[in-house]
């Protein structure tokens, strides 16, 4: 980041154009953010000159420090003030995920939902992906496993993240658990671990096979799975 920050400051100093000279102030304030020195980034970002690329970046560093309140205020005040621009859906996808994390689930989901209404077409398969992702997180959310299973799977269809792919399955499992339907909640973890034996979620995955063991009073296979997470 530091190397990255260096860069962009030679950049500014060879006399860029406004607008690339703007999306090395984007590049340059989140690059000060990554160095935690928000002060820095602020100020940065602020001087962007284009009013849609400005708030568009403002939504994001009020995102990235964790300030729900007026980085949903900044990205609602974007969504109104420039319904026309490329930088729409990912502000759409931003409010959804903000209200998420503020607990308010019919109103994310409904902004999720907005998404995969409005647009389409292989330029924002990644962002469309990510609202089934998310929608199925609120049904989730909501208790209401069934659908959030179907959803997951859905997200599968189009994910190329691996760390998308393994969670959504995951969840599916998790699902299953919930609605005591055991054998198939061990069978996606037994795959998971079979197919992504270095995920980061590698621990997780065994541990809930323990525990689904447990749930089918299968004690020796919990013993094992349990035995095999301690010694791994």
């Amino acid at each position: 980041w530091q190397e990255a920050a260096t860069n962009y400051k030679y950049a500014l100093s060879a006399g860029p154009s406004e607008q690339l000279r703007d999306l090395i102030y984007q590049g340059l304030g989140l690059a000060y953010l990554a160095l935690d020195n928000p002060l820095e980034a602020k100020l940065t970002i602020d001087k962007i000159s284009n009013p849609e690329l400005r708030l568009f970046s403002q939504g994001t560093y009020y995102l990235k420090m964790k300030n729900s309140i007026e980085a949903l205020e900044t990205f609602n005040l974007f969504i109104l003030n420039h319904p026309d621009s490329l930088f729409l859906a990912s502000a759409y996808l931003n409010k959804a995920d903000i209200l998420y994390e503020m607990g308010r689930l019919n109103d994310s989901y409904a902004v999720y939902k907005t998404i995969l209404d409005t647009f389409s077409g292989p330029e924002y398969t990644k962002t469309l992906n990510r609202a089934r992702y998310g929608i199925a997180w609120c049904h989730l959310k909501m208790g209401k496993f069934s659908d959030a299973v179907e959803g997951f799977k859905s997200t599968l269809e189009g994910a190329d993240d691996l760390v998308v792919k393994v969670s959504s399955q995951i969840q599916i499992a998790d699902a299953y658990q919930e609605t005591k339907e055991y054998d198939k909640a061990l069978e996606v973890y037994t795959n998971l671990l079979k197919n992504y034996p270095n995920t980061i979620y590698a621990d997780y995955i065994q541990f809930q096979i323990g525990v689904v063991s447990l749930r089918k009073n299968d004690l020796e296979n919990a013993l094992l799975a349990l035995r095999n997470l301690k010694r791994n």
